[in-house]
């Protein structure tokens, strides 16, 4: 956000180069010198200070049809928002079959890093949950980001207390809009539209009034409804007054600030595991807010109470990492498959759980063996 002294001084950066050219995603390779937002100065490419912004689907599909020099030369800076999206979205076509190094969007990713590696333009990457994309850099091209702003340093939102559940029809069936305090509303986030509809349906069997969010692009349209109330929240950043539940999905699990002035959203339900969609889906209310239920993890063998939020300690999780040395990478791989959340929201980090695997009656111990000469520290889980 820029002061109100500095949007003068860059007024001339922040209008279209070419004012016929409006907010269009359609172009390609050839098209993009008209495009973008700022100024052109003549006489130098160097002094070209347009900002030229498109999806990763986009990017990926413009530098897979277009010659590397011509279009990779003209970019001086990339800012790559929600960038634990890109890793996503590569998962998604693996799961379609695809190769991961033949996937459209990691051919871009590779270009992004080597460009950058030489020089020819800066990279700035964009995410609260960047365990996934920082994995996805290491382990395909040993690469590292110089943090900027680091996980501790930010100000996570709070939440007064985490519940859990199983299934997500329960915790529907207790919602009861006589138990909402006065004027107080409910972010949810359900991940498919079929899902989103029958939650929905049931809801305001109960008496709610429930708007279902999805992309404005899904050939499925939304209910007159829900698009006013998407639009309110696009233009006022709150919810409208009219409306108790607002469900999104995976369309919009990044897509939505909810600054809501006067702090009415107070509770967010989140049905899922995963806890960067919790992550995610939690920053998406900009204030601290009371309650965040999350689905619970099976087969737990112990619900711990821990400055006001609720941890699940899953058995048959923890099994397959007794008893081996735990490196570094095995550390993450606990820590995702754990999914614990600390009283941020945030993913718990391999000291937290350690802690708690302690508190429940198990060993940590120690290791150290030599790889190449090379000693290497790792730690090893037992029962007591």
């Amino acid at each position: 956000m820029l002061k109100e002294s500095l949007l003068q001084k860059y007024e001339t950066y922040l209008k279209p180069y070419d004012p016929s050219v409006k907010g269009t995603m359609q172009f390609n390779e050839y098209q993009l010198p008209a495009h973008g937002f700022g100024e052109k100065i003549t006489g130098t490419l160097r002094k070209d200070n347009r900002a030229i912004c498109m999806t990763y689907a986009k990017f990926s599909y413009v530098l897979e049809r277009s010659n590397d020099i011509n279009f990779l030369k003209h970019i001086k800076f990339i800012c790559c928002d929600e960038v634990h999206n890109l890793a996503k979205y590569i998962g998604y076509d693996m799961q379609l079959g695809v190769k991961k190094e033949e996937t459209r969007l990691f051919k871009a990713l590779e270009k992004i890093i080597t460009f950058t590696g030489k020089g020819v333009f800066k990279t700035l990457f964009m995410t609260a949950t960047p365990f996934r994309i920082t994995k996805l850099l290491k382990e395909n091209f040993n690469y590292s980001c110089n943090k900027i702003v680091t996980e501790s340093e930010l100000r996570g939102y709070l939440f007064n207390n985490q519940k859990v559940y199983t299934n997500i029809d329960n915790i529907v069936k207790e919602l009861r809009k006589a138990d909402l305090s006065d004027g107080n509303k409910i972010l949810m986030y359900v991940e498919t539209i079929r899902k989103s509809e029958e939650v929905r349906e049931k809801l305001e069997s109960n008496g709610f009034n429930v708007a279902c969010l999805w992309s404005i692009n899904n050939d499925r349209q939304m209910d007159n409804l829900s698009r006013k109330v998407r639009d309110y929240i696009v233009k006022k950043e709150e919810f409208p007054g009219y409306i108790d539940v607002v469900i999104i999905n995976a369309a919009y699990e990044t897509g939505y600030n909810i600054f809501d002035t006067e702090n009415m959203a107070q509770t967010v339900i989140v049905h899922s595991r995963n806890s960067e969609v919790i992550t995610q889906v939690r920053g998406r209310i900009r204030h601290d807010i009371n309650s965040l239920v999350t689905l619970n993890q099976s087969g737990s063998i112990e619900t711990i109470k821990r400055d006001g939020s609720a941890i699940e300690l899953c058995s048959t999780k923890i099994d397959k990492y007794i008893g081996i040395p735990l490196t570094k990478e095995k550390k993450d791989d606990l820590v995702i498959e754990l999914n614990l959340l600390n009283t941020h929201g945030r993913q718990m980090k391999w000291t937290s759980i350690k802690k708690i695997l302690i508190e429940n009656g198990f060993k940590v111990i120690p290791y150290k063996t030599w790889d190449n000469g090379k000693q290497v520290k790792s730690d090893i889980i037992e029962h007591h």
